[in-house]
């Protein structure tokens, strides 16, 4: 039961971060690899702290984000 409360933690941290950096949900196709990256990261907190310091985004994921060059290939071009 842990585990699950766990994970659904995570992929709330994911959807935010993806959201934050992304500008959107991350596609199905990369969705499962990146929550289990998400799951056996030990950053969580700094995650949340980070989350809350840019409530309107940002242009890349903090370094120590697991998903940090899954995000970056996700991230629309600008121009």
């Amino acid at each position: 039961m842990f585990e699950t409360i766990r994970r659904q933690a995570h992929a709330g941290l994911l959807d935010r971060m993806a959201r934050a950096v992304t500008g959107a949900a991350l596609p199905a196709a990369e969705r499962a690899a990146a929550l289990d990256r998400c799951c056996a990261c030990t950053e969580a907190g700094a995650c949340e702290d980070w989350l809350a310091e840019h409530p309107a985004g940002a242009d890349a994921a903090p370094g120590f984000c697991a998903n940090r060059a899954t995000l970056a290939v996700l991230r629309p071009a600008e121009g």
